[in-house]
């Protein structure tokens, strides 16, 4: 095996093992962000279409960066959750921030990493 896909197996072992991730695999053709179901939080991007499509959805509040695999360059999210804001690292390494119910994404520079709070508040 190469480094990098035994690198890529470990990172993929470790994340299973310590649970810390829950992503939902996602398909659905989505202009209108309306697939995304409470308590998620959702990842689109713009598709061949130019129709917005889910890449993924999470749910788990974390203390560390989740780092995006399938949804890389995600250019909106979508966040359900009532009490819970959304840090986002943007390919440059900006951190933008969500607020609670945000259900009309806006469009952002593309996100290569996630992160949920327990936080009500962005920054605080």
């Amino acid at each position: 095996m190469r480094p990098r896909l035994i690198g890529a197996l470990t990172a993929v072992l470790t994340t299973a093992a310590v649970g810390a991730l829950a992503v939902t695999p996602a398909s659905a053709d989505s202009s209108d962000f309306t697939d995304c179901a409470y308590p998620y939080v959702c990842l689109y991007k713009v598709g061949d279409d130019s129709l917005w499509h889910k890449t993924g959805q999470f749910r788990d509040v974390t203390a560390e960066w989740q780092n995006l695999t399938v949804s890389r360059g995600a250019q909106t999210l979508v966040n359900t959750r009532h009490d819970d804001v959304v840090y986002v690292k943007h390919v440059d390494g900006s951190v933008g921030c969500f607020p609670p119910e945000n259900d009309r994404g806006g469009e952002i520079a593309p996100i290569i990493a996630i992160r949920i709070s327990w936080s009500g508040n962005c920054w605080s």
